[in-house]
């Protein structure tokens, strides 16, 4: 079956190109049932995308109000999309993503895994020696952290820290190093989530923007959950109401290729397992 919802939206209220309600609007058109926002949380120290800082009151009551005018076509939930470094009070949403977007460090300086290809390299060059597998093993080494800090419903691309890595460019991806890295932070997350029913998504974003040919995460990763028992869930992490199933079958095939059977849906305002 194919997803008639999604979760990882984003809007004007942050980073997305589009209002609510245009969001809102596309959703219906393509036959959705739900539709849960997303915006960031409040990164004032990330001027590119300082999320809904100093505005999360508004944009809680924004969508809350959008909710209740369109109860009778679309069922909408007030997400966010929340960092270790921009903690949230989940009980203020319906649900939260847990995603790691930054490089730790001790400087002020903002170093995002999630901007250019050119300040990602800048960064692995400055503060890393030039060691690409360095900086993806402090990559991975926050997601179990965040799972743990913040218990997120959904866990976001896992491995974003590839987003810009295409033939190899920072790291090699098919290495063993690379994999041990990456699977074990992936245990560990499954092992904190899955207490609770957290989720795993299939983030088709950076097909959407043309910077990935396949989904996070990759299909050994994928395999590896499906070996684990992961409860996994399809989004389109959208910025673009055009764009907002994009890559659905794409992402569906590669489940069912890595030996799913089920995934989660919203549906409803509630999430559900589903046979694929």
């Amino acid at each position: 079956m194919r997803p008639t919802s999604n979760v990882h939206t984003h809007s004007t209220w942050c980073d997305g190109q589009d209002s609510p309600r245009q969001m809102a609007e596309r959703a219906i058109e393509l036959g959705y049932t739900d539709l849960g926002f997303s915006s960031h949380g409040p990164a004032p120290f990330d001027p590119g995308c300082p999320g809904i800082f100093g505005k999360e009151a508004e944009y809680r009551a924004d969508i809350r109000a959008l909710a209740e005018e369109y109860a009778d076509r679309l069922n909408i939930l007030c997400g966010v999309e929340a960092d270790l470094m921009h903690p949230i009070d989940p009980a203020r949403y319906d649900y939260v993503i847990g995603s790691v977007h930054y490089l730790p460090g001790d400087g002020p300086e903002v170093r995002s895994v999630d901007n250019t290809a050119d300040k990602l390299r800048a960064a692995i060059d400055n503060d890393y020696g030039g060691d690409g597998l360095q900086m993806a093993a402090d990559y991975f080494s926050q997601i179990p952290v965040l799972a743990k800090a913040q218990k997120p419903q959904i866990i976001g691309h896992f491995d974003l820290v590839a987003k810009y890595n295409g033939v190899g460019v920072f790291f090699d991806e098919e290495s063993p190093a690379y994999q041990s890295i990456a699977l074990e932070a992936l245990d560990d997350t499954l092992a904190r989530i899955k207490g609770y029913g957290g989720m795993v998504e299939v983030n088709t974003g950076a097909m959407a923007r043309g910077v990935r040919k396949a989904p996070y995460p990759a299909p050994f990763l994928l395999r590896h959950a499906a070996q684990r028992g992961a409860r996994m869930i399809i989004t389109s992490d959208c910025h673009n109401r055009a764009k907002l199933g994009y890559g659905y079958d794409a992402a569906l095939a590669a489940l069912r290729e890595a030996g799913f059977t089920s995934m989660a849906v919203l549906k409803n305002g509630r999430f559900e397992d589903v046979s694929i």
